[in-house]
């Protein structure tokens, strides 16, 4: 997808819509199959969980709420995502920084699933 030009709006397309849930499923297989191996065995479902979701959307078909449900059910992750952790911001393993960007990436996608279109100010 383009982005839109300044004052412009641009609603999201077919194809648009299913590179959007591709990615999140992607991001949210490969960070269930993080977890899992680290043993955060219930996020690591949770995560697997939505990515199911959105490959049976993307097999099916869906309407408009069923990208609001999708993108609206991220889970927010383990408790060391979360920037009011007593230790956020502690020292981290190398996979820590991987589920951190697939999970913000996700974020983003989930955002975008949520919306009808981009608006680019002027």
């Amino acid at each position: 997808m383009t982005s839109p030009e300044p004052g412009e709006y641009r609603e999201f397309s077919a194809g648009d819509r299913h590179s959007q849930m591709l990615e999140l499923a992607t991001s949210c297989e490969r960070m269930g199959r993080i977890l899992a191996a680290h043993g955060d065995v219930h996020f690591a479902a949770m995560f697997r969980c939505r990515a199911q979701f959105a490959e049976e959307l993307i097999r099916s078909g869906y309407v408009k709420s069923d990208l609001d449900a999708l993108g609206g059910s991220l889970p927010s992750g383990p408790e060391w995502l979360n920037p009011k952790a007593v230790d956020f911001g502690g020292r981290r393993e190398p996979w820590h920084a991987e589920v951190a960007e697939l999970h913000a990436r996700a974020l983003g996608v989930a955002a975008r699933l949520r919306a009808v279109a981009l608006w680019h100010g002027a």
